[in-house]
């Protein structure tokens, strides 16, 4: 210490002759505290970069992205009638078939609604009989039409003995008459289904709405456990329409419990990567991050537009679900997409963008970071496989140490 004194001594005699012994000292020992600072920094770095050597590995690329759970078969069932429930005869929990009768409605309709409607149906049933009556009139127009077009076309003068058409003659009114009072006919013929279809969605509504003038009795349309169940024995249901769909709850769902799945959404790049079959995991959170194995069932074809970015929906089956899953909770899936084997590979953080493509840092003969240009493969949720630009044992870096990161953000380094 006393040579480290001297030394400071002697090259500060000179600019400080004119200071006190004192306030000298002063200057000579805040010298002396700030050499011995920049020494110890020195001594300190060692090592300015965290590096690794290029291995071989096996990679498994995935998908992850978070989802919903749904029952895959479920059936919403409503009343065909506005009226009063007079029996309920299941309960949620309760195992149902198809046919089997779920709750009894008393219709509150009027009489005078009751004729109304069955009024509206005759009336409609009367204008489909008449539409398919002229249908068959129609049609006997078309074939008298047929007949008169063909035996003038195949008569001598419009067609060769060899079945020929004789287009110079073919050119003549008579025969263009003919033919397109034919092709109207037709078009008349084929017109008059639509009408018949029409008139067969009318008697099918008039009907409904006479129906629901009338007592019923709700049966299931689906096999499954009843859950949802929103009524009870003496509530008032009203009749559900399409008009009505969106607003109108359910009196009950029926669903196979032991069939989940868990619908997730994925942006352009990840759906290309993903197929039926695929292997899952499916965590779910709400019961203690508990994790289920699953695979991919289906992959929508067509996208949706979110909010300006296309999505597309990916269903995952869960394999053996508990009880304690439930329909709309949430649900973090991994897919498996695919897996290569004993591949050149490197830490994930490692890899950079460079020059609009990928590339891996070392350190030159300089002792300096430079970029190595790269070419990568899959993706893990690790490692990153190489395809060229490195070789096995290579020595990269991952990342700067916490001194070399420090010392970066100092003034004038």
């Amino acid at each position: 210490m006393k040579s480290v004194f001297d030394f400071f001594h002697k090259a500060t005699s000179f600019p400080f002759r004119f200071l006190t012994n004192k306030k000298r000292i002063i200057v000579i020992f805040i010298a002396i505290v700030v050499f011995i600072i920049i020494v110890f920094v020195q001594r300190g770095v060692k090592s300015e970069y965290v590096t690794t050597k290029v291995i071989r590995s096996d990679i498994v690329e995935i998908v992850d992205e978070s989802g919903i759970v749904k029952i895959s078969g479920q059936t919403h069932i409503y009343s065909p009638t506005t009226g009063i429930i007079e029996e309920l005869y299941v309960g949620n929990g309760d195992y149902v078939e198809i046919g089997d009768e779920l709750l009894k409605v008393r219709s509150t309709a009027t009489e005078q609604e009751t004729q109304i409607a069955l009024a509206n149906y005759l009336s409609a049933k009367t204008a489909l009989d008449s539409a398919q009556s002229m249908e068959l009139s129609l049609q006997a127009d078309m074939f008298g039409k047929w007949d008169v077009f063909r035996t003038l076309a195949t008569n001598d003068m419009y067609e060769d003995s060899d079945g020929n058409p004789r287009y110079d003659n073919r050119s003549v009114p008579e025969f263009h008459i003919a033919e397109k009072e034919w092709l109207a006919s037709e078009s008349k013929y084929k017109s008059q289904k639509q009408s018949i279809a029409q008139a067969q969605a009318l008697v099918a509504s008039a009907w409904a709405q006479y129906q629901s003038t009338k007592n019923t009795v709700v049966k299931s349309t689906s096999l499954g456990v009843v859950s949802n169940l929103s009524v009870s024995q003496g509530d008032t249901v009203l009749l559900h329409t399409a008009n009505t769909l969106e607003k109108s709850k359910p009196i009950m769902i029926i669903a196979d419990f032991s069939d989940k799945e868990a619908v997730l959404s994925l942006g352009e790049n990840d759906i290309t990567k993903v197929r039926a079959n695929n292997k899952a995991s499916i965590i779910i959170e709400s019961l203690g991050n508990k994790k289920f194995e699953g695979y991919v069932t289906r992959v929508d074809d067509v996208g949706h537009d979110d909010r300006g970015v296309m999505r597309y929906d990916v269903f995952v089956k869960i394999i053996s679900p508990d009880e304690g899953i439930r329909t709309g909770m949430s649900a973090d899936v991994v897919i498996t997409t695919s897996a290569v084997r004993n591949v050149l590979s490197v830490p994930n953080s490692s890899v950079k963008s460079f020059k609009g493509g990928k590339a891996v840092q070392y350190v030159n003969t300089d002792g300096k970071l430079d970029f190595l240009p790269i070419t990568i493969g899959k993706k893990g949720q690790k490692m990153t496989e190489v395809l060229t630009g490195l070789t096995e044992g290579q020595e990269i870096v991952t990342s700067l140490t916490d001194a070399q990161s420090t010392k970066s953000t100092l003034p004038g380094f």
